[in-house]
């Protein structure tokens, strides 16, 4: 949540293939008990948005580099959408309140 809020983005803006290395961040920082944030990640991978600006991609700092990427691509992916009905029950995961935890649409 911190990430999108960060690079001011709503999950669907996301490239797919960006959803590995933000999951695997979070994975080694609860492995190793380390204290996570939005800029350790991006000290890791820096953003670069489509022309034009639609979908927001992460990419590994050569130098730096945590992970190897994740080489299966998923073509095609522009052509699927899905809408995300959000239930009472779950309301918290996406909610402080009133107020979104981050972006629930495009900016």
């Amino acid at each position: 949540m911190g990430m999108l809020r960060t690079l001011n983005v709503a999950p669907t803006q996301l490239q797919p293939n960006s959803w590995a290395p933000l999951r695997a961040f979070r994975l080694l920082v609860e492995m190793f008990w380390l204290k996570s944030s939005p800029h350790v990640f991006l000290h890791f991978y820096s953003s670069r948005l489509a022309q034009p600006v639609r979908w927001l991609s992460l990419v590994s700092q050569a130098v730096v580099a945590l992970f190897t990427p994740f080489c299966s691509p998923y073509k095609y992916f522009k052509n699927v959408f899905f809408k995300i009905s959000i239930k009472s029950t779950g309301r918290h995961y996406f909610f402080n309140g009133d107020t979104p935890k981050f972006p629930l649409y495009w900016t």
